[in-house]
C-alpha cells in the first residue's frame, strides 16, 4: 500500500512539473504572438503613414514660355541658375505673360501650399490643347529623334476629338516616322508650353510615352509636317542633340534617365 502511495505521489509530482512546463511554454508562445501582432500593427501603421505621405508629395508644374520657364511648386528647389519668385496673391498669368519681355529674369517660380490648385487656376485663363508623343527605342537600344523647325525633337502631335491620349501618341509616332510601334508603356511624363495663335494664348499639354519597335526599322520622315530628318540615336549621341533641342525635350529624356 505504501509503495502504491509513493508511486502515485511520484506520478503526481511529475504531472505537476509537466503542467508547469507546459504553462510556461504556453505563456512564452502567447507573449511572442502578442509581440508579433503588435509589431505587425505598428509596421502596418508606419507603412500606411508612409504611403499617405508619398501620395501627398506635392507635384511640380513647369511651364515653358519661349526661352522662359514658370515653375509652380510647393517648395523652393535646389537650383544653379537664378530664379525670380513671384507673389501668388492675385497672380494673373495673362498679365505676367503680356509683360514677360519687360522682365530681366529668365526663370520664375510660384510657391504655393497647393500647387495643383494654383496650376488649375492658371489653366482656366488659357486655351488648352492636348498633344501626345513618344520616346521610341529600337532593339539596339537607340532612340528615335526627328529634325523639325531647325531643332532636334521627338515625334508628337495633337490629340484628335474623342481620341484617347495614349492612342494618339502611337498614331503620331507612326505617322511622323513611318514605323510600327510594337509596345507602348505607361506615361513617362507630361510637359507644358505656351504659344499664341491668332491672339489666343495656348497651353499645350503633351503626354509622353515610352515605346518600342522590333529590330531597327527604316525611318520615313513625314515631310509635309516639316520633318526633314528622322534618325536613330544611341545613348552616346544624345548629348550632341541636347545642344539644339527644346528644354521640355530634356525633361522627357530625364524621365527615362537619359540625361
Amino acid at each position: 500500500m505504501i509503495a502504491l502511495k509513493c508511486s502515485c505521489l511520484i506520478y503526481l509530482i511529475g504531472f505537476l512539473y509537466l503542467m508547469r512546463f507546459s504553462i510556461h511554454i504556453f505563456l512564452i508562445l502567447l507573449k511572442l504572438t502578442v509581440d508579433i501582432k503588435f509589431k505587425q500593427k505598428h509596421l502596418f501603421l508606419y507603412l500606411g503613414y508612409d504611403a499617405v505621405m508619398r501620395a501627398t508629395i506635392m507635384k511640380n508644374y513647369r511651364i515653358y514660355i519661349n526661352n522662359n520657364t514658370l515653375l509652380v511648386t510647393g517648395v523652393m528647389p535646389k537650383q544653379i541658375s537664378k530664379i525670380e519668385q513671384l507673389d501668388t496673391a492675385d497672380f494673373d498669368f495673362l498679365s505676367f505673360y503680356k509683360n514677360l519681355k519687360k522682365r530681366s529674369s529668365k526663370d520664375f517660380i510660384l510657391i504655393s501650399k497647393n500647387p495643383k490648385e494654383l496650376f488649375e487656376t492658371i489653366k482656366k485663363k488659357l486655351t488648352i490643347i492636348k498633344a501626345a508623343g513618344g520616346l521610341v527605342e529600337n532593339a539596339k537600344g537607340e532612340f528615335l529623334f526627328i529634325f523639325r523647325n531647325k531643332k532636334w525633337d521627338l515625334p508628337k502631335g495633337k490629340v484628335e476629338k474623342n481620341e484617347k491620349v495614349k492612342v494618339a501618341a502611337v498614331r503620331e509616332v507612326e505617322e511622323e516616322c513611318g514605323v510600327k510601334i510594337e509596345k507602348r508603356e505607361e506615361r513617362l511624363c507630361k510637359t507644358y508650353h505656351i504659344y499664341e495663335i491668332n491672339g489666343k494664348v495656348i497651353l499645350k499639354r503633351t503626354s509622353w510615352y515610352k515605346m518600342f519597335v522590333k529590330g531597327k526599322p527604316k525611318l520615313i520622315p513625314q515631310t509635309d509636317e516639316g520633318i526633314t530628318t528622322a534618325s536613330w540615336v544611341g545613348p552616346d549621341g544624345i548629348k550632341a542633340k541636347m545642344n539644339n533641342t527644346y528644354p521640355l525635350i530634356l525633361d522627357v529624356l530625364a524621365a527615362e534617365s537619359l540625361v
